[in-house]
């Protein structure tokens, strides 16, 4: 039988996680440059390193404010990653009804 403890690695995160994983993702290289590579695909590579450390103190700067949930998704995901993904690959949106 299935208990909770069995989903304990893909369940959402609660508020009272939000500072250590936040804390987590800053001190994370791999996904700093993974974000830099997203936004900032044509540095040359010898700057990586240079734009690496600019994209920490962007990132830096977009969690200092978020303290739950909701303001992760909201400050970051839509208002940044989803306001670039719209931006820079949709030419135009339409809708009806």
């Amino acid at each position: 039988m299935e208990t909770a403890d069995d989903f304990e690695d893909i369940r959402p995160y609660r508020d009272d996680e939000v500072y250590q994983v936040l804390h987590r993702m800053y001190h994370d290289d791999w996904l700093i440059s993974g974000i830099r590579t997203v936004f900032l695909r044509r540095v040359p590579r010898f700057l990586a390193p240079l734009f690496d450390r600019l994209t920490k103190t962007y990132l830096g700067m977009k969690l200092k404010n978020i303290r739950t949930v909701d303001d992760f998704q909201r400050k970051v995901i839509v208002d940044t990653i989803l306001h670039h993904l719209v931006t820079k690959t949709i030419n135009g949106l339409s809708y009806e009804g």
